[in-house]
């Protein structure tokens, strides 16, 4: 019966988890709530030590400046997220697309070792995409998929695909690089 009751402790949480466990991480360089004007303020709050964010004077929003823990409340639910140095980032999306697709969809992801990095929006970050020389005449960026208030920088970008060849792609996103080389067929 007593090793019975370390388990349900140990599964309601009561052991603790270590440092790097949780699911979800913040990457260093985001802002994070307040909310914007279209979709309206966050009922969210945050709490953090000065090292890991600067936080807004209602705590309803945290510039992350450091690697960390940050706590964040919304409403009656509290968790708390590591944040992270970005190490690299990588590009999402298909491998290969047909000669006429349009659609062919790419989003810039940072990662900070294995772990995937969250939070990361075209209004809190800057995602800087271009085409190698293989590009030309096979496919093309297409139309900006949102984040004109953000100079056209989205996370997300789609390429169209004109001719059988191939399209290597480039984004820059927080001081990380990286590249994907797609095959149109």
């Amino acid at each position: 019966m007593k090793r019975l009751g370390v388990v349900i402790l140990c599964v309601l949480g009561a052991c603790g988890s270590k440092k790097g466990s949780r699911t979800e991480a913040y990457p260093v360089g985001i802002s994070v709530g307040a909310g914007a004007v279209i979709v309206g303020a966050s009922s969210c709050t945050y709490e953090a030590p000065a090292s890991v964010a600067k936080l807004g004077a209602s705590h309803t929003s945290a510039e992350l400046v450091g690697e960390g823990e940050i706590t964040e409340t919304c409403g009656e639910t509290r968790r708390t997220l590591d944040v992270l140095k970005p190490t690299g980032v990588r590009i999402d999306g298909p491998e290969k697309g047909k000669v006429g697709a349009k659609d062919l969809r790419f989003v810039a992801t940072l990662v900070a070792g294995a772990r995937t990095l969250t939070g990361v929006t075209s209004s809190n970050a800057r995602a800087m995409w271009t085409q190698g020389n293989d590009c030309k005449d096979t496919a093309a960026f297409g139309p900006v998929l949102g984040a004109q208030n953000a100079g056209g920088s989205d996370i997300a970008r789609e390429l169209v695909a004109m001719k059988p060849g191939t399209c290597t792609i480039y984004v820059e996103l927080l001081g990380q690089r990286t590249r994907r080389t797609v095959t149109i067929e």
